[in-house]
């Protein structure tokens, strides 16, 4: 079974990690898929130099809207084959087995 978390960004350097360090802590492994609604503050950066090798990272040209940005997580899920895409808001943290249970 194959899940993708995708998470919508926007200026979220101050929720994200936790949010993310949450998800690597699942007792299931999973795809993390961040979108990043063309931050303003040092959201990108982080995410780069943090967890580079982590997350697959897409940097909308625009803002485009917390809908817009999750169609193109689940995009990115379908194409990774995905069976299940689970979102998540960018000031989420979740217990370790959420996403298994």
């Amino acid at each position: 079974m194959k899940v993708s978390v995708v998470i919508v960004t926007y200026n979220s350097l101050k929720w994200i990690e936790q949010c993310i360090d949450s998800i690597i802590k699942s007792t299931i492994e999973v795809s993390i898929i961040v979108v990043d609604n063309k931050s303003t503050d040092e959201t990108i950066s982080f995410l780069k130099n943090k967890y580079q090798d982590r997350i697959n990272l897409i940097q909308a040209p625009e803002n485009l809207g917390f809908g817009k940005g999750n169609n193109l997580g689940i995009k990115k899920a379908i194409e990774q084959k995905s069976d299940y895409v689970f979102l998540l808001n960018q000031d989420t943290v979740i217990e370790p087995n959420l996403i298994e249970k």
